[in-house]
């Protein structure tokens, strides 16, 4: 079974933090979370959270982000909550040299707060959702349609163009995942006007689609954490 070695330094913070953190301003974190709903998303979660007295919103949202880390790659390495538990905390009590990482006492403490947060539902859900809405090859950010006029001359250049026509070009902006690392890039495709009703009428099927399967969702008594019903 695969270990964990290494902790991303975007996520080292806020395991120290949840390390260092007061017991009383985590019971606060935990209480917070059980009142909380899953949403799409461990930053929405965070900002969903409120003030909580004693943490910073800062530190509320690095703790939530590097155990949500923790959630998506010990899934994919097929790794216990024990042992992911016990690999951060040697990581981390390693790797820091001050007095308050070496006491046994503080490390079983920092064990059983985040064996607390791993289990913890809202936080895996929310984790999870915005996972699986990004768990394709490509995923899409947004879309621009530039349309031109394109002069059609005759046998003779130098005369005026003897007829026109429009075009239009779907210009989409996309994002895929490569040498462990998210890649931007655009893709254009040329359409007429039927190209374009053609394309409105696969867009509202969709949202026909969307409204019968969320009120399948209401139905069945479960949470929504699709875009639209988020916001």
């Amino acid at each position: 079974m695969a270990r964990i070695t290494s902790v991303p330094d975007e996520y080292y913070q806020g395991f120290v933090k949840l390390f260092s953190l007061e017991s009383l301003a985590f019971e606060m974190l935990v209480n917070a979370l059980k009142r909380a709903e899953p949403t799409l998303g461990t930053m929405k979660l965070a900002n969903n959270l409120g003030p909580i007295e004693n943490l910073e919103p800062e530190t509320i949202t690095d703790i939530l982000l590097s155990v949500s880390s923790l959630n998506n790659y010990r899934e994919e390495i097929d790794a216990s909550v024990e042992d992911t538990v016990g690999d951060v905390n040697f990581i981390i009590t390693t790797r820091e040299k001050d007095s308050l990482f070496s006491r046994p006492e503080r490390q079983e403490s920092f064990k059983k707060r985040l064996t607390a947060l791993l289990q913890n539902e809202q936080v895996y859900c929310s984790s999870k959702a915005l996972g699986l809405t990004n768990n394709y090859d490509k995923v899409y950010y947004s879309a621009k349609v530039i349309s031109d006029i394109r002069p059609i001359f005759g046998t003779n250049t130098a005369d005026k163009p003897k007829a026109s026509l429009v075009t239009h070009t779907l210009k989409i902006h996309f994002a895929h995942f490569k040498d462990d690392e998210w890649v931007h890039e655009d893709t254009y495709v040329t359409m007429d006007i039927n190209d374009i009703r053609r394309l409105k009428e696969v867009l509202s099927r969709a949202e026909r689609k969307e409204r019968t399967l969320a009120g399948i969702i209401k139905e069945a008594g479960m949470k929504n954490l699709s875009p639209a019903e988020e916001e």
